[in-house]
């Protein structure tokens, strides 16, 4: 038998179950969708059983949307979005509602002696070469500048906010502190520590955008990447201004005072990325890509937490048999 191909996500923030099936095109899915006893049915097909699952239906919210508005003659079948309400159910906060949690903050790194590479111990940064004692300071989101955007609204020229709003520049013997890296200025480098990497900046196009350009940096010693230089083209050569050390690349010395189950695994430092920019620009979807390539690796898709999908194995092979299945975001 052929199932009908389904896919769902259940949104529990605004309490509706929204879903993709894939149909003969000569079905009229707006006419034959209905919901019975808590089951969801196409005409005399059941799709699933909701109350297996424990969701509660609405039968009177339901909307359905033919994605297909200039179908391929050549294929027999178009998608349809469906969106059906359900009811609302009290459920506990958990511990996963959180903010996530700050990965090796400034309050860590009081003591740092030496900055160097995760694979081979390069030293790039010595605490004791600076001309005065180390600053450290936490730096804000990595886009505070979209997050105070969404909330300057009162004035008469929006230009006048921007004008005082500057780029947060590296500064000699302070070490900012961001969510995933450390930000310092070119004069706390160990001399001849980091290497430009030439196949990114072979790339680079100085005549656009701004007259400053981040670009990979590696380790001299091992020539693995440790992230990203901020470089000023002057006399047609590139000088180096500050760095960005990317926290899974280095290590600190003395090593901060953190069990081993505190230590931040790239896990950590990949998820926070992902989270702090879903929240500054409501993107859920990423690509992942080579820095040198720039081959697509995977796509990336964020859930909340509390979200869950309901599916079956149909866009994957209509002859995989009917089992639905019901799994947490």
């Amino acid at each position: 038998m052929t199932i009908i191909p389904f896919f769902s996500e259940r949104l529990g923030n605004i309490n509706a179950l929204r879903a993709t099936i894939s149909v003969d095109k000569r079905c009229p899915v707006d006419r034959e969708l209905a919901v019975k006893d808590n089951s969801l049915w196409l005409g005399s097909t059941k799709l699933i059983d909701s109350t297996v699952l424990g969701i509660p239906l609405d039968p009177n919210l339901i909307t359905t949307t033919n994605m297909d508005q200039q179908p391929d003659k050549n294929n027999e079948t178009i998608l349809w979005d469906i969106k059906i309400g359900t009811q609302q159910q009290q459920v506990p906060r958990l511990a996963y509602d959180h903010e996530p949690k700050e990965l090796l903050p400034a309050k860590a790194l009081r003591e740092f002696e030496l900055i160097s590479c995760n694979h081979c111990s390069c030293p790039l940064v010595r605490a004791q070469d600076s001309k005065a004692p180390f600053r450290h300071k936490d730096m804000p989101s990595e886009h505070w500048y979209e997050l105070v955007e969404c909330w300057i609204c009162h004035e008469t020229k929006p230009e006048e906010h921007r004008a005082r709003m500057k780029p947060i520049l590296a500064k000699p013997d302070v070490l900012l502190v961001g969510s995933t890296y450390y930000l310092v200025h070119s004069d706390n480098l160990t001399p001849d520590s980091l290497v430009v990497d030439r196949d990114v900046a072979s790339k680079i196009n100085w005549d656009n955008g701004t007259y400053t350009k981040w670009i990979t940096v590696n380790c001299t010693s091992c020539s693995m990447p440790l992230g990203e230089g901020q470089y000023e083209k002057y006399d047609e050569e590139p000088i180096l201004r500050a760095v960005k050390l990317f926290k899974y690349c280095v290590s600190i010395l003395p090593t901060p005072t953190l069990t081993p189950c505190e230590m931040p695994t790239f896990m950590d430092f990949l998820v926070c990325d992902l989270v702090n920019a879903a929240k500054a620009h409501a993107t859920y979807r990423f690509l992942i890509q080579g820095r040198n390539t720039g081959k697509i690796y995977c796509l990336i898709w964020l859930f909340n937490w509390d979200t869950q999908i309901i599916y079956n194995r149909g866009f994957v092979s209509p002859s995989e048999p009917a089992d639905v299945y019901h799994e947490r975001g």
